[in-house]
């Protein structure tokens, strides 16, 4: 059981990090396009 509640926390913290990963790529991708306009 301790081990399903492991696999649980290390998916949703892996999905949190993909989110949080694909967040600062399009933030830096619009301080790029605003930085060269």
């Amino acid at each position: 059981m301790g081990e399903n509640i492991n696999y649980q926390l290390y998916s949703v913290s892996k999905k949190a990090a993909k989110g949080l990963l694909f967040n600062v790529i399009t933030l830096v991708y619009k301080l790029k396009t605003v930085l060269y306009l």
